[in-house]
């Protein structure tokens, strides 16, 4: 009989069990979706926050994956990020008071937003 671990119901194997590879194939993929990913200071222009994904192809297949990066810059209206993404807050407002030198993590939703999960934003309606 096998069991899964508490946060991520990763499979476990009991000192009984076959083994069978997929539990691996598996985990990985929970383990994968749950990393944050450093990905150091943004560049960008304006509002446009660039971070490197380095090999990252962000599709719905990425939804849930989180990035950590360092603001290169003041905001001074809506936050985009690499020119296409929007950066929004939990009700989907925009993001407009990001702060230079202060760290940020971002989680993509799987389509056209990421949502700020912590990060030095001074702002009384966020």
């Amino acid at each position: 009989m096998s069991t899964e671990t508490k946060n991520h119901k990763l499979f476990k194997y009991e000192d009984n069990d076959v083994a069978d590879l997929r539990f691996l194939h598996n985990s990985m993929e929970t383990i994968d979706k749950g990393l944050t990913l450093d990905v150091g200071t943004s560049t960008g222009t304006g509002n446009d926050y660039v971070l490197n994904l380095g090999s990252i192809t962000l599709s719905s297949a990425n939804k849930g994956i989180s990035f950590k990066f360092w603001a290169d810059k003041d905001s001074n209206g809506a936050v985009t990020i690499n020119g296409i993404y929007n950066l929004v807050n939990t009700n989907g407002n925009p993001i407009k008071n990001i702060k230079r030198n202060a760290p940020y993590s971002i989680t993509y939703d799987g389509g056209t937003n990421f949502f700020l999960a912590s990060g030095g934003v001074d702002d009384v309606n966020f």
